[in-house]
């Protein structure tokens, strides 16, 4: 089962995801693509910030627009683009897949 944080974006109130696996790994990566595909989302716009290696895909389901961004030190989040309804259906989607977990920032610490 792969873990995931639902926090609040550093300096914001706003939430966001921030999965605990590393992007180079093809279950997690064919895992979550099929959890957003069941949710309908489609890539609206591919974005490369050569600057600090990040892709972010810019994209959009019926509860609205969000982001995944990938970065050279392996991270994944997803950003809501405007509004806590799609990052908050996002979270159900993952959950109710079986095949993702929400931790909480505690049991980081313990570890």
């Amino acid at each position: 089962m792969y873990r995931f944080l639902f926090r609040q974006a550093h300096g914001s109130t706003d939430m966001l995801i921030e999965f605990l696996e590393d992007s180079a790994n093809k279950e997690f990566v064919a895992c979550l693509k099929a959890v957003l595909e069941k949710c309908g989302a489609t890539v609206l716009e591919k974005e490369d910030l050569w600057v600090n290696d990040e892709m972010i895909y810019h994209m959009h389901c019926p509860q609205g627009r969000f982001e995944v961004s990938t970065n050279n030190w392996g991270s994944v989040f997803i950003h809501p683009e405007g509004g806590e309804t799609v990052i908050a259906y996002l979270r159900d989607a993952l959950l109710q897949s079986g095949c993702f977990q929400q931790i909480s920032t505690d049991e980081i610490k313990e570890r």
